[in-house]
């Protein structure tokens, strides 16, 4: 039932050292194997993760010395959070480390894991009617020792909002929220100290312009490797849902602490032409596009890559990946290029958006 879960969208994780990489295989709807390969793309070891009923994967991540599986568990008793350890030279598991536990009606909890794969943020939601009030955190280090307990208040937030929380390689923690009826985007550190500062800096990416009314479509935050936090959203006009523009903003919480906002992008009819060149149709207006990833090079310029994959139309008929919009931000924030890369990817329905996907 779960196609080779789709919470999980990146199931090979190359080691750091560059000696090969470890993938989470799927061996049967009864279980998954986390195998390692070298350079050559020999086997080395194979490791089963059994699943039980009730068991779906939540995660897939590797640090320094282990990989970790995550896995949810629901029954009527309640939920929890479940990491599995496999050592990453020998392919030995240890034994499941039950990281959260929430209510069985309660949301779904989570799990955050840094860039480096050295800290893992386990959280459950405090919600009143739906609405989220607080969220709390557990933090833990590579070898999944109990680091530190946070709780994240928004009770002075409005009715709507819609919060993610992200882990930094040292523990900070940022949680992100989309706000102001769609139209403000908003990240909260909380430090890995003892310290009760919370910092926040938010900035309306939406708003009325030219009359009409601009929402957010789709947005995504990063925390990239070097601590730098970024967000992109697609903005959309909230009467026609046609797409208006691209906004990135990098949020520096490092000595004052501000944000840098780049010049938006904006879907112009010549950037549809464009569009329509690549991909060899007439397009007259963008539909089905959606964040996919950001990038940060070695010099300090952000990629930004969103996807057009759509369902041909029915439960049986083929998921679509269309194009990839790029974008290309230099080290100060401005953008200077955008490329439209054909796809033109087809996957069974059977195996939805999970049968395509890309890697940079």
């Amino acid at each position: 039932t779960d196609r080779y879960d789709m919470r999980v969208p990146r199931k090979t994780l190359a080691l750091a050292d560059g000696s090969g990489f470890v993938i989470l295989a799927h061996q049967s709807a009864g279980g998954y194997a986390v195998e390692r390969y070298d350079a050559d793309l020999k086997m080395q070891w194979s490791t089963t993760i059994p699943i039980t009923p009730g068991e779906t994967l939540e995660a897939f991540e590797r640090g320094p010395q282990q990989a970790w599986v995550v896995l949810h568990h629901k029954d009527d008793s309640g939920q929890n959070l479940a990491v599995v350890p496999v050592n990453l030279q020998s392919g030995q598991k240890g034994p499941a480390k039950v990281v959260m536990t929430a209510a069985p009606r309660d949301r779904r909890p989570g799990v955050s894991i840094s860039p480096d794969g050295t800290r893992l943020l386990a959280f459950r939601y405090l919600t009143r009617e739906q609405q989220v009030k607080s969220i709390a955190a557990t933090l833990f280090d590579q070898n999944l020792a109990q680091v530190q307990e946070k709780a994240y208040d928004f009770r002075d937030q409005g009715d709507f909002f819609s919060p993610a929380v992200h882990v930094a390689n040292d523990g900070t923690q940022y949680v992100t929220l989309i706000s102001d009826g769609m139209k403000k985007l908003t990240v909260r550190r909380y430090l890995a100290t003892n310290s009760p500062e919370i910092k926040v800096l938010g900035v309306p990416v939406g708003g009325t312009f030219g009359g009409k009314a601009i929402t957010i479509r789709d947005a995504k935050f990063t925390v990239l490797g070097d601590g730098s936090l970024y967000a992109a959203a697609l903005c959309a006009d909230y009467k026609t849902g046609e797409y208006y523009s691209l906004k990135v903003v990098k949020y520096d919480f490092s000595g004052t602490g501000d944000m840098k906002f780049s010049p938006e992008f904006r879907f112009t009819p010549a950037y549809l032409a464009e569009v329509g060149k690549a991909s060899g149709l007439e397009v007259k207006r963008l539909d089905d596009v959606y964040l996919a990833d950001m990038l940060l090079t070695a010099e300090k310029q952000l990629v930004v890559i969103a996807e057009k994959h759509f369902e041909e139309g029915g439960n049986e008929l083929p998921v679509h990946a269309r194009e990839l919009h790029v974008f290309g931000y230099n080290e100060y924030g401005a953008p200077t290029w955008h490329s439209i890369v054909a796809k033109d990817q087809l996957a069974p329905a059977v195996d939805a958006y999970t049968g395509i996907g890309f890697r940079a």
